[in-house]
């Protein structure tokens, strides 16, 4: 087994954490047509872009794509994107935060999708909503209230709640990642970031997808993460990744919620929304999964 690369001694619900996902990755086929493609990283806000998009560029420096500023992707074209049947604007597919979608890159790309526990989405997104619709209001008006996809509230990417804008790329993303997509495309949840081995899996999987030598994956001692919606680079190690990894098995996010809100954000996300993701009910299995990058 790859050896560990925490700083410091694991507490012993990490430990059995990792010791029960001892096992060997199993790795997929690959992709045919695959040689010319970019990795390209896309995901709603506060979904753990950054911190993804810099451990690719870690392992496949060559592979990945670039942005141009804060968030637009190098090699798209806005003009040249294709206006869907819900009259979605073209920037969606240049956008790192836009939907997954069929898009015009050059090169092509291959998609890595990131999706957050939606309960724990939520509660970031009302911190920090970059130009959500009216005023920041208390949380659970916030939950209630219009929201747009994508940032800024024009009238084609206001959605009826914040919760609606979570299941649409929920949506997306599974059907990009999906059988018969015309892209190829992975999907990473937030809970493939909490375990060390469920990382390194994810990204062998990757790597043999794509027909690309990793050599076994290992966490870097060091990487710098671009924070683009603040204009910083932060340094990540293995150390903050266990501490922050700890800190929120707790759920932390449970107490933003009241009871009712609770019972209001879970009855209004669909089974189809939620493929993949535990409910709030299974205390262990949620506290054991659920983590913020």
């Amino acid at each position: 087994m790859l050896r560990r690369m925490y700083d410091v001694a694991p507490s012993a619900s990490i430990k059995d954490a990792a010791t029960s996902d001892s096992s060997n990755c199993s790795l997929p086929g690959r992709w045919r047509d695959v040689d010319a493609r970019l990795i390209t990283v896309k995901g709603e806000r506060h979904t753990g872009t950054n911190f993804i998009e810099g451990l690719l560029l870690h392992h496949f420096p060559r592979r990945v794509r670039r942005r141009r500023g804060v968030h637009l992707f190098a090699g798209c074209d806005v003009s040249s994107q294709q206006l869907d049947d819900k009259g979605l604007d073209r920037s969606w597919c240049c956008s790192k935060h836009g939907l997954p979608a069929v898009c015009v890159f050059a090169p092509p790309p291959v998609y890595v999708i990131t999706l957050k526990l939606p309960f724990a989405w939520l509660v970031s997104i009302h911190a920090h909503p970059y130009a959500g619709c009216g005023v920041n209001r208390s949380f659970s008006a916030f939950l209630r209230q219009p929201f747009a996809a994508y940032g800024m509230c024009r009238p084609f990417r206001v959605r009826e709640t914040p919760v609606d804008v979570w299941s649409e790329y929920s949506l997306a993303a599974q059907r990009m990642a999906g059988p018969g997509s015309p892209t190829p495309a992975v999907l990473w949840r937030d809970t493939d970031y909490l375990s060390e081995r469920r990382l390194r899996c994810k990204l062998e999987e990757l790597a043999a997808r794509m027909g690309l030598s990793i050599g076994g994956a290992t966490l870097p001692r060091t990487l710098a993460v671009s924070m683009s919606g603040y204009g910083r680079t932060v340094k990540w190690t293995p150390k903050a990744y266990y501490e922050q990894g700890e800190k929120l098995r707790r759920t932390p996010w449970r107490g933003r919620y009241s009871d009712a809100d609770l019972a209001w954000v879970n009855g209004r996300l669909t089974d189809e929304a939620m493929s993949g993701f535990d409910r709030p009910g299974d205390e262990h299995r949620l506290s054991t999964r659920t983590v913020k990058l």
